[in-house]
């Protein structure tokens, strides 16, 4: 059963980065960007295909669904490869320099994650198909199974018995849920005639040892594209830490949830690669489009993986708008002097700052409120809670302020 379990992963591999690989190098994106994003379009095209088949009556299998999506992708890097040949113009991967990085990084990142993955995550198995019987698990599989056997892969119409016609066995209808790790894992079994269970395992190592070291490659490359030492030494440290991914596949199983945050890194790349100094308008636009359509991914994973990528975006927000703002040290904060003797780009940080402190402030209560099991703690309840909060948006902004320098590079007080 481990050949099986290996064709599985080799399958996997296949149904996620096959279709999106060539799909986002229709679109302009190269190399290393093109691969770990490919997922996002994968996934997001297979569960859109589901609905739709759904509605059309079309049962839906590891043929019709992944060959459609194939077909498309290849079709739509043919059509690019065709244009270009018409112009003359020559669609490499980049400078040879920068493909050697990229193939740096995969190698190292992939060596890495696939060996802790193996010792993780594999090794702990009392076989192929073993499983975890906790009560998220009962849904999963189960949905898996009625996927699988139903051809039914629409998220809008989840249900354990979507194979069962009797009202008797089956009296209420399927209910939205986000399933595209349920899809990705039915792809497996449809493929290969595999046991759930195996089919399960493949595809949360999958995900633990190659996506999201994949996603992690392309975060550091991007965020120390001067430092390609501190981007290759990374691969140590991805899959280093117990918290993420292995106690959600091992401790207390939410495969969703670690399909998803798994894809959180080539989120959070994306939109910072929107504003990196060095990238054309062109790639802006591919990098924004990924972005965009990588949140409406989440929407079949796990939607609150974009929230997980706004804690990490909202300080990289601030960044920006005290880059951008001129806040005394940069060519657009000099010479912006005011008639009052004010620093013009420095109050434009500042006031980028108090938005986003305060917003960020509102989603965080707004947050809290939804989780009862923190109301009893929450520092807004009871007598003087008005005062409080304005006591505490006080200082906030105070905090946001001294976050810009203003004149001279010395912060305000």
């Amino acid at each position: 059963m481990w050949v099986d379990f290996c064709l599985a992963v080799l399958t996997g591999t296949a149904v996620l980065y096959g279709p999106g690989f060539f799909a986002w190098r229709a679109l302009g994106m190269r190399g290393l960007a093109a691969l770990s994003c490919a997922p996002l379009f994968s996934i997001l095209a297979y569960s859109i295909l589901g609905v739709v088949y759904f509605f059309l009556g079309v049962r839906s299998t590891a043929l019709s669904v992944g060959l459609s999506v194939a077909v498309v992708s290849l079709a739509a890097y043919g059509l690019l490869l065709f244009v270009a040949r018409r112009k003359g113009v020559a669609l490499g991967s980049g400078e040879r320099a920068d493909r050697q990085f990229d193939a740096a990084l995969v190698s190292a990142y992939l060596a890495v994650g696939v060996v802790v993955g193996l010792f993780a995550f594999v090794l702990p198995l009392d076989g192929p198909a073993s499983s975890v019987q906790t009560y998220d698990n009962v849904h999963h599989f189960a949905s898996v199974r009625s996927f699988s056997d139903s051809g039914m892969w629409s998220s809008l119409h989840v249900s354990s018995y979507l194979d069962v016609s009797d009202p008797a066995a089956n009296p209420l209808p399927g209910t939205g849920y986000p399933s595209g790790w349920h899809i990705v894992c039915s792809m497996v079994v449809s493929a290969l005639g595999v046991e759930v269970a195996l089919a399960v395992n493949a595809v949360n190592f999958l995900f633990a040892a190659i996506v999201f070291p994949l996603s992690m490659a392309f975060l550091m490359k991007v965020l120390f594209s001067g430092d390609r030492a501190i981007a290759l030494i990374g691969a140590l440290g991805a899959v280093a830490v117990g918290a993420f991914p292995w106690v959600l596949v091992e401790v207390w199983p939410l495969y969703p949830n670690t399909a998803a945050f798994a894809l959180v890194p080539v989120l959070v790349a994306c939109f910072a690669a929107v504003w990196g100094r060095d990238a054309s308008r062109r790639e802006r636009v591919a990098y924004g489009a990924v972005f965009v359509l990588g949140c409406c991914c989440m929407a079949f994973m796990q939607p609150n993986a974009v929230f997980s990528a706004a804690v990490f975006l909202i300080p990289f927000c601030v960044y920006r708008s005290t880059a951008t703002g001129g806040g005394g040290g940069g060519p657009a904060g000099r010479g912006a002097e005011t008639s009052h003797g004010g620093h013009a780009g420095g109050r434009v940080g500042r006031a980028r700052v108090r938005c986003l402190a305060v917003g960020g402030c509102a989603f965080s209560a707004l947050h809290a409120r939804s989780r009862r099991s923190v109301l009893a703690s929450d520092p807004f309840k009871g007598a003087g809670s008005r005062e409080r909060a304005r006591h505490g948006i006080r200082r906030i902004l105070r905090a946001a302020d001294r976050c810009v320098p203003s004149r001279g590079g010395r912060a305000v007080h």
